[in-house]
């Protein structure tokens, strides 16, 4: 280790261990010279690396301060496995919804980085920056969309680093959860169906590992509040073709149909602007009336081409949660109970094609 990373991690212990605390001035660069036993060009070096890092602010004419907010008590991380295209989107919108949402943490001097590609690959340059940020204490904690991915490459079962996840069923020390349950969401949403006095509903699900389990259990929910739900009416799209959702939406609605549903779910919001084109396209809604509600995730909301009902999760509300209870792990010592999100309903506007939600 060169001199100006012992002398850099000296004083970042200094602050983590609270010998230097958040505001205080720290010495001078001949004071540090003198104390640490190094160079100009060392103790400068080290000082810029701890600006870098955001444990100290450095103000020309009034001298070096530990920052009020230092990141090993305030900064947390976002982890997303893939990266975004040319423009800075991600496929999903979920992660659009997640990086808008880090983007607006600031709570109580809190603040949210991002971390992309982090995958199955540890070599990887951003898994080498991750895995620094830790090892020098400059996180807080982190927020893992995929667990099982991270675990991987990043040791957590034999870390003690808070970590927040959203996914119930997976199993770790030390995990918090704050969960986005999928179950909750068609609960919510067949409810909202049955309180509008209507009597049918169509369902348009994800097509992955859960589809046949959550297609069951709609079936069910719809038979216990009197729905009618049509086999056929409950339809699968996979993820990566979302535009797949235009013909089952013009399918299932279609004015030529013998009979159409009272309602429409839309389960995931990459579903929404091909499906409502779908709907729209049929030809239904200048013969009747129509409900369709749609899955959001706040603070983006993708574009609908008619009038919807927004049953969302807030993520800004995820991310302060995970935040809050990461800081409960860190000082009890042990994780608090897991949490569910509530979803939040939003009726329809004129201006349907949704643009992300203002402060």
């Amino acid at each position: 280790m060169n001199a100006s990373a012992r002398i850099a991690d000296r004083l970042r212990n200094d602050i983590i261990s609270g010998r230097l605390l958040p505001g205080c001035q720290m010495l001078s660069r001949r004071e540090l010279q003198a104390q640490l036993a190094g160079s100009s060009n060392a103790i400068q070096a080290a000082l810029d690396e701890l600006v870098e890092e955001g444990f100290i602010k450095a103000h020309s004419r009034h001298g070096t301060f530990v920052a009020q907010y230092p990141p090993h008590r305030y900064r947390y991380g976002l982890v997303l496995p893939s990266l975004p295209d040319a423009s800075g989107k991600f496929s999903s919108n979920y992660l659009n919804a997640l990086c808008a949402a880090a983007k607006r943490l600031r709570f109580g001097g809190r603040r949210m980085t991002l971390h992309v590609a982090c995958s199955q690959d540890p070599d990887l340059p951003q898994h080498t920056r991750l895995r620094q940020c830790i090892a020098r204490g400059s996180l807080a904690g982190l927020f893992l969309l995929d667990y099982q991915v991270a675990d991987h490459w990043l040791s957590l079962e034999s870390s003690r680093f808070p970590i927040a996840i959203t996914e119930s069923s997976m199993t770790g020390p030390g995990l918090t959860k704050v969960v986005l349950d999928q179950r909750l969401w068609f609960d919510a949403a067949l409810d909202a169906v049955v309180a509008r006095g209507l009597r049918s509903v169509a369902v348009l699900v994800v097509a992955d590992s859960n589809a046949a389990t959550m297609m069951a259990y709609i079936e069910a929910g719809s038979l216990r509040r009197g729905l009618r739900c049509r086999p056929w009416w409950v339809t699968a799209v996979d993820e990566r073709w979302p535009e797949w959702a235009f013909n089952v939406a013009l399918g299932l609605c279609h004015q030529n149909q013998s009979e159409t549903p009272d309602a429409l779910l839309i389960a995931d919001d990459n579903f929404v602007p091909a499906a409502t084109r779908g709907v729209a396209a049929s030809g239904l809604l200048s013969v009747r009336p129509l409900t369709v509600i749609g899955h959001g995730n706040l603070p983006s909301l993708t574009p609908s081409a008619v009038p919807i009902l927004r049953l969302c999760w807030d993520c800004e509300e995820l991310l302060e949660r995970c935040v809050i209870r990461m800081e409960e792990h860190r000082d009890n010592g042990v994780p608090s109970p897991a949490e569910t999100l509530p979803t939040l309903m939003m009726e329809p506007t004129e201006d349907t094609v949704s643009a992300t939600r203002p402060r």
